[in-house]
């Protein structure tokens, strides 16, 4: 047997038995006992092709696919899309309630009573009764201030010479009085004086005074003489420095009006003092 043909038998040989393992067994084993025999005896043998065992139909298989899982498929959903348009719905229209009637009261006619007829008059007399005494109306409150009582100390003014400076006359429908001021020097800026008192008589019985005021620590003062329409305008005042050691110069002399609305109206006095 040439090598060739050993290579052909051996490629058929692989391909009819590659799915049969038993099949290729027996066929080994025939080709050894065909060997065996040709070595033995040293005798050619012809070749022979032993007859082609006949071949079992080998079972097929089907690669059967596996399934892949089922994926889910997302369903769509319709979304509402919001339109921009509002929808207005109908809001019903409340209905008249009818007021329930109720019944309205009718007057009722009211009969007369017996009006009694009036007492006659007696003759017995009725006691007065007591009439109250009218209230006293206030007086308008004075801008002087409340003369000084007899009783008490009047202090002297301090030793020297004193001028009268400016009078200026003024209306007052409640009071009759003098008020003023007192400076330590003629200058106009100087400053007032304390400790200073005034002294206002009259020369009618009943307004003689004397009448005092001493000045604050500003240098004013203010007195009253007494009350509007009590004051007769024929009594003549007079105002001068009070104390010992003491000298007015040009003391002011004036008598009173009895109108308080007049243009000229003097019931009260504002005199103004320095000393020299």
């Amino acid at each position: 047997m040439s090598f060739m043909n050993f290579s052909v038998l051996k490629k058929q040989f692989a391909k009819h038995t590659e799915n049969s393992p038993r099949l290729r067994i027996w066929i080994i084993a025939a080709l050894l006992t065909a060997v065996t025999l040709a070595c033995a005896t040293n005798t050619p043998v012809a070749q022979q092709f032993a007859a082609r065992a006949t071949r079992t139909p080998l079972p097929t298989f089907t690669n059967t696919p596996i399934p892949p899982s089922a994926t889910p498929i997302p369903t769509e959903t319709d979304t509402a899309v919001p339109s921009d348009t509002p929808v207005f719905t109908d809001t019903p229209v409340p209905t008249n309630t009818p007021i329930p009637a109720t019944d309205v009261p009718t007057d009722t006619p009211v009969p007369p009573t017996n009006t009694p007829a009036p007492v006659p008059p007696t003759n017995t007399p009725v006691p007065p009764t007591n009439t109250p005494e009218p209230t006293p109306v206030p007086q308008p409150v004075s801008p002087v201030a409340t003369p000084v009582p007899a009783e008490t100390a009047i202090p002297a003014s301090p030793p020297g010479e004193y001028k009268r400076d400016d009078i200026e006359k003024k209306s007052n429908c409640a009071h009759v009085g003098v008020t003023g001021r007192i400076r330590s020097g003629g200058d106009d800026d100087a400053k007032g004086m304390p400790g200073v008192t005034v002294q206002v008589t009259g020369d009618e019985d009943g307004f003689r005074g004397p009448y005092y005021a001493t000045t604050d620590s500003d240098g004013k003062y203010g007195l009253v003489i007494g009350e509007f329409g009590k004051v007769p305008d024929r009594v003549e005042f007079k105002a001068e420095i009070y104390g010992p050691g003491v000298k007015t110069n040009d003391a002011p002399k004036w008598s009173v009006s009895d109108d308080c609305h007049a243009s000229d109206a003097n019931q009260v006095m504002d005199i103004e003092w320095h000393k020299r």
